[in-house]
């Protein structure tokens, strides 16, 4: 590995992650959603259960959803995650889910628990409670808690289109480690398109608090209704991703990679089991 940009990197991320401005910024959890360019909002499939809560609405099965993701792949920069999903009428489900970021130097956890109600066949709510942790090992930083919440819909608009939208942390809460510092908000906006049943499209806008509105978008193609591949971009800076997919009758597995421009590939791959 090239011991400049491993450097670069890791020390990039850390201050980046110490910042008020990107501390626990967001990505994609599902891996369909992180190949298709990160888009997620409306998207509905047993691993939004981690971003749009609303898609989980109609869900009538238990389901279970766990990856790993390692940005530029440096095991110091690693993501895990795992969630589950629980029906609790034909229109609702119940939701909880742990998150991990980082390395015994630095890390950043978030527990997560969210309920999604359906108003009729078309449309849905969701919400979450987020609990936010951040610290170092060595205790140079003071360690972060803090509670936040976001808010999600999803809306069927005729028989091909759907549209979602997100927000987080609306209220732009402080850090909860006595600083002047607030975590960021985060509202997205798609929609996704359907021109027929193994086409899939999207396209989803992305605005951060702290800086300019970013763009994502991708396609998947499903081959018999079980194998698909999957592809897409995303700006600021701009990005490439791709992907596939395979769904049986109680089991998906997704892989993904991500392509930056300057620090190379970010490989993810995410397991869905629901009964």
């Amino acid at each position: 590995m090239n011991v400049v940009k491993y450097i670069v990197v890791v020390t990039s991320c850390c201050l980046i992650s110490l910042s008020c401005q990107a501390q626990f910024d967001e990505f994609t959890f599902s891996g369909r959603g992180a190949a298709m360019g990160g888009t997620s909002v409306a998207l509905s499939d047993h691993a939004s259960l981690l971003r749009s809560v609303a898609g989980l609405a109609f869900s009538h099965e238990i389901a279970a959803s766990m990856g790993y993701r390692q940005d530029y792949l440096l095991r110091e920069l690693a993501h895990q995650w795992v969630a589950v999903a629980i029906p609790t009428t034909a229109m609702a489900s119940a939701m909880a889910s742990y998150w991990h970021y980082g390395n015994s130097g630095y890390n950043e956890q978030r527990v997560t628990v969210g309920y999604a109600q359906a108003v009729s066949k078309a449309l849905s709510f969701g919400a979450t409670i987020d609990y936010l942790y951040s610290g170092t090992s060595d205790a140079r930083f003071d360690a972060s808690h803090q509670l936040t919440f976001s808010v999600s819909m999803q809306a069927m608009l005729g028989r091909c289109w759907l549209l979602g939208m997100r927000l987080f942390n609306p209220l732009m809460f402080r850090m909860g480690d006595g600083s002047d510092c607030k975590l960021p908000a985060l509202m997205n906006i798609g929609v996704a398109y359907h021109p027929i049943e193994a086409v899939t499209t999207t396209l989803e806008f992305e605005q951060h608090s702290y800086h300019l509105v970013r763009m994502r978008g991708g396609i998947e193609y499903t081959f018999q209704h079980a194998l698909s591949a999957r592809i897409g971009m995303m700006s600021a800076p701009w990005q490439f991703t791709f992907g596939a997919g395979w769904q049986g009758s109680h089991l998906g597995i997704d892989v993904m990679a991500a392509t930056h421009p300057t620090l190379g590939v970010t490989p993810q791959v995410g397991l869905s089991v629901w009964f």
